[in-house]
């Protein structure tokens, strides 16, 4: 069985994935916890854009451990983001 699976969003994850980030993002670049906006709104900020956002599941603990957004910026291009627990740098 594999250790990680990979699911894209659903709204039951909403709530997770921003404890997830802010968890992540306080420890490892010491930024405070607030709402980030791309976050919050992540139906309407990636996939309504053109984008998408996967999460990354431990398959023991059922915890998300991951997430991959794919932002859509204008006609140009796309922008990845990358955030799991076990990176130094996001």
């Amino acid at each position: 069985m594999e250790k990680i699976k990979y699911a894209e969003y659903d709204n039951i994850y909403l709530e997770e994935i921003n404890n997830f980030i802010n968890e992540s993002m306080y420890k490892f670049i010491n930024r405070p916890y607030k709402v980030r906006q791309d976050v919050a709104n992540i139906e309407e900020h990636y996939i309504r854009n053109g984008g998408k956002f996967w999460i990354a599941i431990d398959t023991s603990s059922n915890k998300i451990v991951g997430t991959i957004g794919l932002e859509k910026r204008d006609d140009v291009g796309i922008s990845v983001c990358i955030r799991h627990p076990e990176d130094n740098e996001f």
